[in-house]
């Protein structure tokens, strides 16, 4: 068949192709973990300490858990809570 790759021309560089798509994988991952979130809200705070949302949001209040506001939601940094939470353990 005209334009038609035998096999035999196409088996010695089935390995490049596989090499360029695990590679591209590679990338993929690498810009998933430069898009992860670097902070989360409140609610999700209250589930990970086992609080309940209102004990989250009045120690939010006291300056106990570290928050960012962004016009009404709240946002804690997931390096800043990390840090107290490590603090607290000591």
């Amino acid at each position: 068949m005209p334009g038609c790759v035998s096999r035999e021309v196409l088996v010695p560089y089935l390995h490049i192709l596989h090499k360029d798509r695990s590679q591209q994988g590679e990338r993929e991952v690498n810009e998933k973990q430069k898009l992860e979130r670097q902070a989360i809200k409140l609610d999700e705070v209250a589930r990970r300490l086992g609080v309940s949302r209102n004990s989250a949001y009045a120690a939010a209040r006291r300056g106990q858990i570290p928050t960012i506001r962004i016009g009404r939601l709240l946002l804690v940094p997931i390096a800043a809570l990390d840090r107290m939470l490590e603090g607290n353990a000591a």
